[in-house]
C-alpha cells in the first residue's frame, strides 16, 4: 500500500516512505536455519523527506568479500536478508545525491531498521573556456 498526502504545492503529492513487507524469520535464517542478520529500512531526501526510489544499497559481506547490491522500491524501501554475522561495509548511492558509506556490525538473528537520509549533491558546472582566435584577412 502506498500512502499519498496532499503537499503544500499546487498539484503535488507527498509520498510516504515505507519498508516493504518481509518475513523476519526467513530474512534472518539461511536454508540450513543458521541465524543471520538482516537490514531493512527506507532512503529519503534529507531536505524534503520524500522517498528515494532507485537508490542502490551495497553490502560487502564479511568473510568472503561478496558484494550484495539491491535497489530501493518506489517508496524508498529495502530489505537485505541473510547477512553473515560480523563487520560489513554499507554504501548507499543515487545519482544526484552524496553517497553514504559506513562500517556496520551484523549480529545473528537481528534485524536492523534504518532510515537513511541522502543529501542532494551540490554540483557546479563551469562552461567551456572560449578563446577568440584572431585572424588577419
Amino acid at each position: 500500500m502506498v500512502m499519498y498526502t496532499p503537499a503544500s504545492g499546487l498539484g503535488t503529492l507527498h509520498m510516504v516512505a515505507a519498508i516493504p513487507p518481509y518475513n523476519a524469520d526467513s530474512a534472518t535464517h539461511d536454508t540450513n536455519s543458521v541465524a543471520m542478520h538482516a537490514l531493512v529500512g527506507t532512503v529519503v531526501n534529507s531536505d524534503s523527506g520524500q522517498p528515494l526510489g532507485a537508490t542502490e544499497i551495497l553490502i560487502r559481506r564479511p568473510g568472503d568479500g561478496k558484494i550484495i547490491s539491491i535497489m530501493t522500491d518506489m517508496r524508498g524501501g529495502f530489505v537485505v536478508p541473510r547477512i553473515p554475522p560480523g563487520d560489513y561495509a554499507l554504501i548507499v548511492r543515487r545519482v544526484g545525491y552524496e553517497s553514504i558509506a559506513d562500517i556496520r556490525s551484523a549480529h545473528a538473528g537481528v534485524v536492523d531498521t534504518l532510515r537513511l537520509k541522502l543529501t542532494e549533491a551540490r554540483v557546479f558546472l563551469r562552461g567551456p573556456k572560449w578563446r577568440v582566435a584572431s585572424s588577419s584577412h
